[in-house]
């Protein structure tokens, strides 16, 4: 499901902030799936993280 979802977006020309928005959608959705509530808290708060944080840390990230 999730790559028919991207594959439309590829094809319709979706933005980075839209497939990021898809991807966290499937992100909190294994997230629940998980019985550690300690766990599931951590995922939860990386899976909510907002797009233009995740500009910024891969921004801030040393180029190889």
């Amino acid at each position: 499901m999730r790559a028919i979802i991207i594959s439309c977006c590829l094809l319709q020309g979706c933005s980075a902030q839209t497939l990021y928005g898809v991807a966290q959608g499937a992100r909190q959705n294994e997230c629940t799936k998980l019985a550690d509530s300690n766990e599931r808290a951590r995922c939860f708060e990386a899976a909510n993280r907002h797009f233009d944080q995740y500009i910024r840390d891969q921004n801030d990230k040393p180029k190889e």
